[in-house]
């Protein structure tokens, strides 16, 4: 709630919240009505939320002042906006609190849900209203909803400003599979599937690392994929294997991918 927001760490290792609910003139509809400073990670929520009020969301309706870290999350919630015209609604969040201590950083997050409501508007695809002071940040995340029937009218794909402000502060390497109001970030459509899973979501990246023939994976190109899915998905001595053997058969050093695997490496050094 308003008074008593979640501070703290909620580490699930990648298990499931599914969720069923109905709001009925509440704001914040989620798993998380209100967050402080906290670091929610490795959390799929599943599932349906049905509101008629504004700032409905499939992780937290409200952030609250401090830094909250939002990591390898997914969202394949079911969000339902039953109001009409402006529901400020979002695949992660609902709003933020206009302070600058307010801190939203999501991070190798992927939405999968649905935003659902043809009579609302005024949405956004992660973050569904940020105001002028508070900083929201993106890095490596992906927008691939399974249905979008919200209005794109005053929407965006990633973060909605409200106002004059700014829709974010960084949003980097943040992809999409298809446009949401404003188109942010960068269009996915086209890309293969090992090419999707490499530079764009950390689930996509796990599941292609685990299903993956290995003796497909003869030529250089084929290690693009498989090195940084090895990296993000906890198996840093594979991923340095790749980085060596990707070199020997004629990839630059400097090559993007490349340099994500021992960026991978280097933040299990540190995290060990």
């Amino acid at each position: 709630t308003e008074d008593n927001p979640f501070w703290g760490t909620f580490d699930v290792g990648g298990h499931t919240l599914t969720v069923n609910w109905i709001f009925e003139g509440a704001e914040y509809a989620a798993p998380f009505a209100v967050v402080g400073g906290c670091t929610v990670k490795d959390l799929h929520v599943s599932g349906t939320i049905r509101s008629n009020a504004k700032f409905a969301a499939g992780l937290f309706g409200y952030a609250d002042e401090g830094t909250a870290e939002i990591s390898r999350c997914r969202s394949s919630v079911r969000i339902v906006c039953t109001a009409s015209g402006d529901a400020s609604s979002g695949g992660f969040a609902g709003t933020f609190r206009n302070v600058t201590a307010c801190k939203v950083t999501f991070r190798d997050c992927l939405f999968d849900g649905f935003l659902l409501g043809p009579e609302a508007s005024q949405c956004g695809g992660f973050s569904g209203a940020k105001p002028p002071s508070c900083y929201a940040n993106y890095y490596n995340c992906l927008f691939a909803p399974a249905e979008v029937s919200v209005s794109g009218s005053k929407s965006s794909t990633f973060s909605r400003g409200t106002g004059s402000s700014y829709a974010y502060d960084k949003l980097e390497a943040c992809y999409y599979l298809q446009p949401f109001g404003t188109a942010q970030g960068t269009d996915a459509s086209e890309m293969s599937a090992d090419a999707l899973a490499a530079h764009c979501s950390w689930e996509l990246a796990r599941e292609l690392y685990d299903s993956l023939p290995r003796e497909l994976l003869q030529r250089a190109e084929d290690l693009h994929a498989y090195g940084i899915c090895a990296g993000r998905s906890g198996h840093p001595e594979q991923a340095g294997k790749l980085f060596e053997e990707a070199v020997r058969k004629g990839s630059e050093a400097s090559e993007p991918y490349l340099v994500c695997i021992r960026e991978c490496l280097a933040k299990k050094k540190e995290d060990a």
